[in-house]
């Protein structure tokens, strides 16, 4: 944690939230800038790069200091460790790999509720999901989960680890293409 804090200049004391990912327009990162500044004594860290990098670090800058744009790191599960919450408040997403990667280090997060992201919060010990582009029920969130404290618990992380390993990932990705070489073939009729 303390690591992952010192890479991103925070100091250890403070609650932190981090966006980790993409910086582009339909991630919304901005709602998660105004939702952390109605939050005192809370700082953000918005970890990546894209297109909104620079408008970000704009808006960023009027939040007496609290939020940083830090940019791409190469060290990922650092930020994600440092953070007492992990926030994805995308309009739009697929399957968000930095959900998994929050929980399996135990960080909670809260996402909206956009895409496949219930496909991974499925139990709210490990996060909030919220409505998209509602920057009160985000901030809301946040605060709640930062006032609880509470990590993601360990049965929790390894039920993801089975659903999203490697294993279990490998495996259903060669029955997709099993059965797409079989129709292929046209041993298997659609």
């Amino acid at each position: 944690r303390r690591k992952g804090r010192d890479l991103l200049g925070i100091d250890d004391d403070r609650p932190l939230v981090v966006y980790h990912g993409a910086v582009g327009p339909e991630k919304l990162i901005g709602n998660a800038i105004r939702a952390v500044q109605a939050l005192p004594g809370v700082d953000l860290a918005v970890v990546g790069d894209g297109t909104e990098r620079a408008a970000l670090s704009e808006l960023a800058g009027g939040i007496d200091g609290r939020v940083r744009v830090v940019g791409p790191t190469s060290e990922p599960s650092l930020a994600l460790t440092a953070a007492d919450v992990v926030v994805l408040p995308s309009e739009t997403e697929g399957l968000p790999g930095v959900l998994i990667e929050a929980g399996l280090v135990g960080t909670p997060v809260v996402a909206t509720d956009v895409g496949f992201v219930r496909d991974i919060v499925t139990d709210p010990r490990a996060g909030s999901l919220v409505p998209a582009n509602d920057v009160e029920a985000l901030r809301c969130a946040i605060e709640q989960r930062l006032a609880s404290g509470e990590r993601v618990p360990s049965e929790l992380r390894e039920q993801l680890g089975q659903r999203f390993g490697l294993e279990h990932t490998v495996t259903a990705w060669a029955g997709v293409l099993e059965s797409l070489a079989a129709r292929a073939d046209g041993s298997v009729q659609p």
